[in-house]
């Protein structure tokens, strides 16, 4: 019709379990795909080709602290190893925050969940990126209601340079950054011949490593904790370290949440090239393996 118009893809909200999720960046994913099966004919020497499988792409999303109380839950049973299958809704509205449009998201399971990289430099709002599997999508009209979604104060509580590390014994008070951590949940499809669309089911979880930049005003102390480790050999499992990412407040004292790091080893230390005539910062970085991970936010908005 000629009074219809588009509208920008700023006005959006993301409901998990029916709730509003909270203060999101970004989302993207969802579409649909298909597999190809290939043809090879030798007379005609055309390749035919037909549909062989039909599916959802991954959806992600990009969340602060300011999430729902839904999302947490299911960004924590994540890092714990429970799986929760959660049924999502993407409304998308028109320049007055109407709903035009909705994409349902049904049966999701989490695939990844990717914390901020935490850098005492950088001054912009932590964001987790949140990736998940969905069963089946289905696209269906708004129903007209105002999208717009409450924002608390809580997103405003935590930044990218808010944090502190404790490792072991390991001097912590001068570490720079510490790289993002990429929670991977496999999951994987059950294809069952009368169906076109798969079930899906969680399979195993891998747990990133974690990678460390300190100043090299502590270079000697932590070389002689990695040579303990490297060299002497002190490296069976009594051996490895307990660590704590604490996401603080702007007074940089209050705790707004937690990344605890369980059974922790060294798998790499190395220092900065030199460069003449260079003014950079030297820095060291420490790489590390990772067997388990938790997380506890303290502080969010709904």
């Amino acid at each position: 019709m000629a009074d219809q118009r588009s509208y920008t893809g700023g006005n959006f909200r993301l409901d998990v379990n029916g709730k509003d999720a909270g203060y999101l960046r970004k989302v993207s994913g969802g579409g649909m795909k298909a597999d190809i099966a290939e043809h090879k004919l030798g007379p005609d020497n055309i390749i035919k080709k037909n549909v062989a499988k039909v599916g959802w792409e991954e959806v992600k999303f990009e969340v602060g602290i300011g999430m729902a109380d839904s999302v947490y839950q299911w960004i924590k049973a994540a890092y714990d190893k429970k799986f929760l299958t959660q049924q999502c809704t993407l409304v998308a509205g028109d320049f007055n925050h109407k709903a035009v449009q909705e994409m349902q998201f049904q049966d999701c399971l989490i695939t990844s969940v990717s914390s901020p990289k935490f850098d005492g430099s950088d001054k912009n709002p932590a964001y987790f990126t949140v990736g998940f599997k969905p069963e089946r999508v289905r696209h269906v009209p708004g129903d007209g209601n105002d999208i717009r979604a409450k924002i608390g104060p809580a997103q405003k509580a935590h930044l990218c340079s808010n944090f502190r590390l404790t490792l072991g014994d390991l001097p912590c008070n001068r570490v720079a950054s510490i790289d993002a951590m990429e929670l991977k949940c496999s999951v994987v499809a059950d294809d069952i011949g009368i169906f076109r669309e798969s079930t899906i089911h969680p399979a195993a979880v891998s747990v990133p490593d974690m990678k460390v930049t300190w100043s090299y005003a502590d270079f000697t102390a932590i070389e002689k904790k990695a040579y303990d480790w490297f060299v002497v050999g002190h490296h069976l499992e009594g051996n490895e370290m307990t660590g704590h990412i604490e996401l603080l407040d702007p007074n940089m004292k209050d705790r707004v949440g937690e990344i605890t790091l369980e059974n922790v080893g060294w798998k790499e230390f190395k220092s900065d090239d030199r460069e003449g005539a260079s003014d950079k910062i030297m820095r060291c970085t420490g790489t590390f393996y990772v067997e388990k991970m938790t997380i506890k936010i303290d502080r969010f908005d709904q």
